[in-house]
């Protein structure tokens, strides 16, 4: 998914990354990751205007909070 917006970023693909951060937004949370859903909606709101101003930055912040997340869960599977 995040390949998907990455690509969708550099190819100005303003609809497959509104669809992309729409669906992130919403499993953001459904699982509880407000800062995943909030990331989300600014890229989606970015997309929606067709503006690129500002992306690499929410990419890069959406990379990081995920990348948290996985630490996260790789910490819970090692306390188990």
């Amino acid at each position: 998914m995040v390949d998907k917006i990455n690509e969708s970023t550099r190819s100005k693909d303003w609809e497959t990354l509104q669809s992309i951060s729409h669906q992130l937004k919403g499993l953001g949370g459904s699982f509880g990751y407000t800062d995943i859903t909030n990331v989300a909606k600014k890229i989606h709101d970015q997309a929606r205007s067709h503006s690129g101003e500002g992306l690499d930055t929410l990419l890069h912040e959406l990379n990081q909070q995920l990348q948290l997340i996985m630490n996260e869960n790789q910490d819970t599977r090692k306390a188990i």
